[in-house]
């Protein structure tokens, strides 16, 4: 069964496991930035750097459903009997064990007990949270697919030109929106949030297309990696000029939703594609962490906030050696219980 899977193209399988240690690394490299912004300049400008060379994370996940799922043909029923099902059992699974992990990680005195007091904190975390905060991701994915068959459809009636229109509009509105010259003040909180996630239609959009009508790219990996190295300058320097600027820290250039994201994604997508690994132990070993990746996405705050109790954290050494030394044990931990529970039979089709 191994052999026959490694016989197909595992560029999507690396670029899952990028994109899962990509994330896990932001988690730890953020408090980083924001504990040392006007303090340690230097300690900032590592955690500055590593966050910029991060900034793929969440667009190729997003290129990747595009990438897999529209480049297929979608019928409906099965598309929301199956594929649907698969995002929105394990959220179903995860949410209430944030809510208890949540529970449990509170103080004596600040842990509610009383039935009611636990209602009202649990929405309440909801509402402000979504009893954890990287689980947007997946409110953000629930609205995307329960669109897809939408788009599919849309998809078969619009050619090559048509595509490159809707991304050229996407991208000119995103270029208009960090520039603050876009604002959506007006809508409620919640509605400011689908707002959010639908922009991220475009990231669905591109990862069809890259799949669809650029299967074969003739630019020289050297280029590409040009390119992302310029990618992750303009990220750090831009940073640090409208911090110094306003004052404060100012990384509204990282945003996901971005111009700069958007290109160090389709580079990080587009090098991924050109690399041939031709290691069977290491196809296989990619394999396996690409296959985990869904659920460690979700389990690896909770491996965080345990380290950090137990002062695993950024500060038990000089971030050079700190930050990679509890990303290492981070992910070992987080395949390590995923790779545990998805053998319970029971659990596996809620593990992710």
């Amino acid at each position: 069964m191994m052999d026959k899977q490694l016989n197909r193209s595992l560029y999507i399988d690396l670029l899952r496991v990028l994109g899962v240690v990509a994330v896990v690394l932001i988690h730890i490299d953020s408090p980083l930035m924001n504990m040392n912004w006007g303090r340690n300049q230097g300690y900032w400008w590592i955690g500055n750097v590593v966050m910029s060379l991060l900034r793929f994370a969440v667009p190729v996940f997003v290129m990747i459903s595009g990438a897999t799922l529209l480049t297929r043909e979608i019928k409906t029923s099965d598309f929301y009997r199956r594929r649907f099902l698969r995002v929105v059992l394990p959220l179903l699974f995860w949410l209430p064990a944030y809510w208890l992990f949540r529970w449990f990680m509170l103080s004596s005195p600040a842990r509610p007990t009383e039935f009611d007091e636990v209602v009202n904190w649990a929405f309440g975390l909801f509402v402000t949270e979504g009893v954890s905060k990287h689980l947007w991701y997946m409110y953000m994915i629930v609205v995307l697919y329960a669109l897809m068959p939408l788009m599919a459809g849309l998809l078969k009636k619009i050619n090559e030109r048509g595509v490159l229109v809707l991304l050229g509009v996407w991208l000119f509105y995103l270029s208009l929106q960090q520039a603050g010259l876009v604002s959506v003040d007006f809508l409620g909180a919640g509605l400011r949030k689908v707002y959010n996630y639908l922009l991220y239609i475009g990231y669905l959009l591109t990862g069809y297309y890259l799949v669809r009508y650029m299967p074969c790219v003739k630019i020289r990996l050297s280029i590409l990696m040009l390119v992302f190295v310029l990618t992750v300058l303009l990220s750090a320097i831009v940073s640090y000029w409208l911090s110094m600027e306003s004052g404060r820290q100012n990384t509204v250039i990282m945003g996901s939703l971005g111009v700069n994201s958007f290109v160090q994604a389709v580079a990080v997508f587009l090098i991924c594609r050109k690399i041939t690994i031709k290691s069977v132990f290491l196809n296989r070993i990619i394999l396996w962490m690409s296959e985990l990746s869904f659920g460690v996405y979700f389990i690896h705050i909770m491996v965080i906030s345990l380290f950090y109790r137990l002062g695993v954290f950024w500060t038990m050494a000089h971030p050079v050696l700190s930050v990679p030394l509890v990303l290492i044990m981070v992910l070992m931990v987080s395949f390590s219980l995923i790779y545990a529970l998805k053998k319970i039979p029971f659990l596996n089709k809620f593990i992710g």
